[in-house]
This record gives structure tokens, C-alpha cells and sequence, in this order.
């Protein structure tokens, strides 16, 4: 997965050069779609599931046109923090507005990667 993340960065910030961010974020989510359809898709089971759905969504559409956006602004390594900050931020929310339970490898991968920014923050101060 860090390759892969590391590959859609890269070429987001190429791309970020020569197409619209919606141009970006439309092939980015169609091929998210595509890959996911083969694990299932299923449809949600009440209409107010389907409006939560639809908001996050739509939430996650707005994060990524942003994102896009600051790529033309912004060298990746700046940028890098702020997506890694993404994951534990999602656990956290879970966590208490939807009860999620945290299980035992959540508290380790907040740690990594809160180390992992400190240390890229260190290094890029020596430099």
C-alpha cells in the first residue's frame, strides 16, 4: 500500500501540472470504484445509510479536490504530513461518534506514524 501511495502522489503532483483537479479526482475515483468492485459493493440498508453514505462521500470528494489543488501549489513532501495525519484522525473520529472499537494495532500505528512525522520533520530541518 505505501508504493501504491507513494505512485498516486507522484503522479497526482505530475498531473496536478496539466489537468483539472476534477478531471484528477474523476479518474482517481474511478478507479477506486473499479478496484473495489470486485470485493463487493453492497447498497445500504435504510435511506438514512444512504444519505450518511452520500455525505461522507461527498466530504471525501471536497478532501481530494483540495488536495489536488495544493499539489500545484506545493512540493509533495510538504503535503506528505498531512496525508499521513489522515488515517489516526479517521480512527479517532470512529471512535467517538460511531462507537468504534480501537483494537490492538491502532495504538502502534498512531505511534509510527506520529514518529515517522517527527523524524521527516527532523530531517528536513538538516537539510
Amino acid at each position: 500500500s505505501a508504493l501504491c501511495f507513494g505512485i498516486s502522489s507522484t503522479l497526482t503532483r505530475h498531473l496536478a501540472k496539466y489537468e483539472s483537479e476534477w478531471a484528477i479526482s474523476f479518474y482517481l475515483f474511478s478507479t477506486m470504484t473499479l478496484c473495489a468492485l470486485p470485493f463487493g459493493a453492497r447498497l445500504p440498508h435504510t435511506i438514512a445509510d444512504f444519505f450518511i453514505l452520500l455525505g461522507i462521500g461527498a466530504l471525501y470528494a471536497m478532501s481530494q479536490l483540495l488536495f489536488v489543488r495544493a499539489y500545484k501549489y506545493a512540493e509533495a513532501s510538504y503535503l506528505a504530513p498531512f496525508k499521513f495525519l489522515k488515517p489516526p484522525l479517521h480512527m479517532i473520529v470512529g471512535f467517538f461518534f460511531f462507537k468504534e472499537v480501537l483494537d490492538t494495532y491502532d495504538l502502534p500505528g498512531f505511534v509510527m506514524i506520529a514518529l515517522s512525522l517527527k523524524l521527516l520533520s527532523a530531517l528536513k530541518q538538516k537539510i
